[in-house]
Formats: C-alpha cells, structure tokens, sequence
C-alpha cells in the first residue's frame, strides 16, 4: 500500500494555521542526534522532544495517546522507529529498541 505524501499533522488538525505549518514541515531523520553516553541521557531527552514537537511528533511517545487513523499511526511509528534504530547507540538503549523490532510501539520504547 502507497500511501500519500502529506504531512503527519494534516490528516489529524483541523487548524488553518496549524495545517499550513505541517505543510512546512519537512520531516528528517536527520534532525534527531545519537544517543552514545548514558550519563547525558536527560539532556538527550529534552533535545529529542523538542525535535518531535517541531515535526509534530510528540504524540508518538505518549502512552495515554489515543489512535485516531490507524494507517497514519502506523506510519508514523515506522518512522520514528527507523530514527530510534539509526540513533540509539548505547548499547542499552539498542538492546530496547530490538526488543519492540516487532510491534515497533515508539511509546513502549520511549
């Protein structure tokens, strides 16, 4: 299944404004850092979040978050779990990540 080329935020907002940020947004794998040293673990968090809050992402981390579009979710957390794969680089944070290799539940790893 292809699915479209819309931004996350767009299938979920019904704000102009808020719409027309999404249209901005261009998410990157990029943006989110590694994570190699579990003594700036704190730090690394505050920084992830604020990258998932400008690619409005926030949601993906949230266990209390309710699933509106099932597909879109999914796609989403296809996503965020490449970025989690390619990032966490301490070893026990990549052992947690493998771990939810099947479910890919981003909430669960976070």
């Amino acid at each position: 299944m292809i699915l479209p080329r819309t931004s996350w935020g767009l299938a979920i907002s019904n704000n102009k404004g808020l719409t027309n940020w999404n249209k901005l947004v261009k998410l990157s794998a990029r943006d989110f850092k590694p994570y190699h040293e579990a003594n700036n673990l704190v730090d690394y968090k505050e920084v992830f979040m604020i990258t998932l809050e400008a690619q409005n992402l926030t949601h993906l981390v949230d266990p209390s978050y309710v699933v509106l579009d099932e597909d879109l979710h999914k796609a989403q957390q296809k996503f965020l779990y490449k970025v989690f794969r390619d990032n966490m680089l301490h070893h026990e944070a990549k052992s947690i990540v493998m771990f939810h290799v099947k479910t890919k539940d981003t909430a669960l790893i976070w």
